[in-house]
């Protein structure tokens, strides 16, 4: 068994085994060697087991936790974190797939180890000639400019590695049960952490691929909602860890963006009818918790966004029934397509 573990890849694993052995081969082949790879199949009713174990067959490195119920993406990533021996935490969902030379270079941007996280670039990847690429262009400093950036513009944790003991430190594991459940603890960790390394200027190291019909992204699913769960416990975590004050309009803009900017274009464009039920009971929830549209106007960050689905949000919160209008040019619109 290795003993000079430096990063646990986590890998949680359901129904993917058309990706899943260009996932394992970016893993294992990687020029940094001193990785475990965990990897959690949630019940697969796949080939995604068989693929596992003969992986496992040919490299000691890897560890297959076997589910027969499948508890979810977040309980996967959980178990795997406790069950980790590296100081860093690399996450790598089993869809996408990463550069061989990412954990070399990150490792090598962590100021030998000091770093509670080190950040990458990423692709969004929809296939071989459609790419996008996000990244750090720019260097910055200071870290609570990072982090303000972090949180205004994002930024994943898969192309990251993470210091394991902050997930148990500060108690901002996955929630389980849910989807979306990124949104409640990314930010989180990268606010409360104390040094964060950026490879700027790099090749992005990390593939994440664009799957229309991924869980998030199917039409007319009501489990779209968890995005308000996951907003709330967003919140709630930067309050709990006092960090709330500090990066007040950063915090504000972006549970503004995951709780209703998200949740209304959703609602409008995801489902073959608009959900105005719906729709209404999350803005009056929003009214409530955060002073409505006449607070967020006053933001910043809110300020400064001119995209289209801003301005259809801000008619939405006000004429929440404006939305059977949009919906209805929609139609027309895909008619004359």
């Amino acid at each position: 068994m290795q003993d000079n573990i430096i990063v646990s890849v986590v890998i949680p694993v359901f129904n993917t085994s058309q990706y899943l052995d260009q996932c394992l081969s970016s893993v294992l082949n990687q020029t940094y060697a001193n990785i475990e790879v965990i990897c959690v199949n949630d019940a697969s009713t796949d080939n995604s087991l068989e693929i596992l174990n003969a992986w496992a067959q040919k490299d000691h490195r890897i560890v297959i936790i076997d589910s027969q119920i499948n508890k979810g993406q977040g309980w996967a990533r959980n178990l795997a974190i406790r069950k980790a021996r590296g100081q860093y935490i690399g996450i790598v969902d089993s869809d996408d797939f990463i550069s061989m030379d990412m954990y070399e270079s990150l490792i090598a941007n962590s100021s030998n180890c000091t770093a509670d996280i080190v950040v990458g670039n990423v692709y969004a990847y929809h296939s071989d000639k459609n790419q996008n690429i996000y990244n750090f262009t720019s260097e910055i400093e200071d870290v609570i400019t990072i982090k303000r950036s972090i949180l205004v513009n994002g930024c994943r944790m898969s192309t990251s590695i993470i210091r394991k003991s902050i997930f148990s430190n500060y108690n901002l594991w996955y929630p389980e049960g849910v989807i979306y459940e990124d949104n409640a603890n990314s930010a989180p960790i990268f606010l409360i952490a104390n040094k964060i390394n950026i490879c700027y200027n790099s090749e992005p190291f990390y593939f994440y691929r664009i799957n229309n019909v991924s869980t998030t992204r199917s039409l007319n699913n009501t489990r779209c909602w968890d995005r308000l769960l996951t907003a709330n416990m967003f919140l709630n975590h930067t309050k709990r860890l006092n960090l709330y004050e500090t990066y007040k309009e950063e915090i504000d803009y972006s549970y503004w963006s995951l709780y209703v900017k998200n949740s209304i274009i959703y609602a409008i464009f995801s489902f073959t009818r608009y959900q105005y039920g719906k729709v209404k009971d999350f803005i009056r929830e929003y009214n409530k918790m955060s002073g409505g549209l006449s607070m967020i106007r006053k933001n910043i960050y809110y300020t400064q966004d001119r995209t289209l689905q801003k301005y259809i949000c801000a008619v939405i919160c006000t004429f929440p029934l404006m939305g059977y209008l949009i919906k209805g040019a929609q139609r027309i619109k895909n008619r004359f397509k």
